[in-house]
């Protein structure tokens, strides 16, 4: 998840509603969201889960759009946070959560999961 999602739903399960804010009036995007340990799968758009499975890695290219601060799992599983490298580019496992600043360019080229 690239930023933070909410739900009603104590556990989340397929038919479960996502939401951009905490007030849950704003469904989320249709695509992939994650916990870091499952994925989901948002279709429809109205927010509403359509499927649930465990996350395998999918390295995606990315640039880095402003100076803020920044978080993100590389494809080897590691961790990377900084400030301040806005138009660097990268290699991230999108199925782990990374910050809203991190545009998804795409299925990686030249990475590839470990």
């Amino acid at each position: 998840m690239g930023a933070n999602a909410y739900s009603n739903c104590a556990t989340l399960a397929v038919g479960c509603y996502l939401y951009t804010d905490t007030g849950l009036t704003t469904p989320v995007s249709n695509g992939k969201y994650s916990d870091g340990t499952y994925c989901y799968v948002v279709s429809g758009g109205s927010g509403q889960i359509t499927a649930k499975n465990t996350c395998s890695c999918e390295c995606h290219d990315g640039t880095i759009t402003n100076n803020n601060s920044f978080s993100y799992y590389d494809c080897d599983g590691t961790l990377n946070t900084g400030a301040a490298e806005q138009g660097s580019t990268i290699c991230f496992d999108i199925n782990k959560p990374y910050s809203g600043n991190i545009q998804d360019d795409g299925i990686s080229g030249t990475c590839s999961c470990v």
